[in-house]
């Protein structure tokens, strides 16, 4: 992960700089609202305290603030799959682009205990529940001391992904299903396809 770092001189000047900038949009901005109605110049007063907010924000030292990292990973199977998106069954016939998943971590270090935020893109149709408690049930096991409830996981809504709704939502106990469509077909069943990318990711 990359430190967010600049030196405290470089710091105090940048802040300089963003005061004044923040002075001299603010000037122009009130001179805009004189004579507006009151929830105009409510809403712009709010926008201003944010404009400022952010403006002012680096006023950090030699000491990181922020780290971010990200990664990529292939979750292209190696084996025939079911491609999810439709009502009837699909069955994959090569690879004209990757499958993958992209992550952004951020680490905020401030104060004693540091705050994380892991997001995840997939290039799947949706996450379905067993692709999100897989990645989070590995995450216990390989990072304890990362909150699994700090992932957050997003497909792309691609209808040319792998087929992973192997558990029906919005029931009590759900089962396993391999054979969404009712049929057997020479292919990786959902449910391995699921393993496989919630180790890759």
């Amino acid at each position: 992960m990359r430190d967010i770092c600049i030196s405290q001189r470089s710091a105090d000047r940048f802040v300089v700089r963003c005061a004044a900038l923040a002075a001299h949009l603010n000037s122009r901005v009130f001179a805009f609202i004189r004579g507006s109605s009151f929830r105009r110049q409510a809403t712009i007063a709010f926008g201003i305290v944010a404009m400022n907010s952010l403006l002012l924000l680096p006023t950090f030292g030699a000491e990181p603030a922020l780290r971010i990292g990200w990664a990529s990973a292939d979750l292209t199977p190696d084996r025939p799959v079911l491609i999810g998106g439709q009502f009837h069954a699909r069955v994959s016939e090569g690879v004209m682009d990757p499958v993958t998943a992209t992550v952004l971590a951020l680490e905020s270090v401030r104060g004693e205990k540091p705050t994380r935020l892991i997001m995840v893109s997939c290039d799947l149709i949706n996450i379905n529940d067993a692709v999100r408690d897989g990645v989070r049930e590995r995450l216990r096991e390989t990072l304890p001391d990362v909150a699994p409830l700090s992932i957050i996981l997003f497909g792309t809504h691609t209808h040319s992904a792998p087929y992973t709704a192997v558990r029906p939502r919005f029931r009590p106990d759900p089962q396993t299903n391999d054979r969404p469509y009712g049929v057997d077909l020479d292919v990786m069943p959902p449910s391995e396809y699921v393993a496989f990318a919630t180790e890759r990711i």
